[in-house]
C-alpha cells in the first residue's frame, strides 16, 4: 500500500507543478483577474438561461473551482 500511495503522491505532484500551474497560475491576484475575466463570459452566457444576476438568498457549491474565479464572481 505504501507504494500506492507514494504514486498517488507523485502524480498530484507531477500534475499541479506540470498542467495544472500552467493553467491556473500562482495564485496570485492578477491570475484571480486573469481568470474572472476568462469565466465571465460563462456566467453571461448561463444568466441566459438560470438568472443567476440576481442570486440573493441562494447558494452555490461549487465544485474544482480552481483559483476561485466564479465565486468571487458570484460573490
Amino acid at each position: 500500500m505504501e507504494n500506492q500511495d507514494n504514486s498517488n503522491t507523485k502524480f498530484e505532484e507531477s500534475y499541479f507543478e506540470g498542467w495544472y500551474k500552467k493553467a491556473v497560475g500562482t495564485f496570485s491576484q492578477d491570475d484571480l483577474e486573469l481568470a474572472k475575466r476568462w469565466f465571465w463570459a460563462w456566467v453571461e452566457k448561463l444568466n441566459q438561461y438560470v438568472p443567476v444576476e440576481d442570486g440573493k438568498g441562494r447558494k452555490v457549491l461549487e465544485i474544482g473551482c480552481s483559483i476561485g474565479a466564479v465565486t468571487n464572481i458570484l460573490s
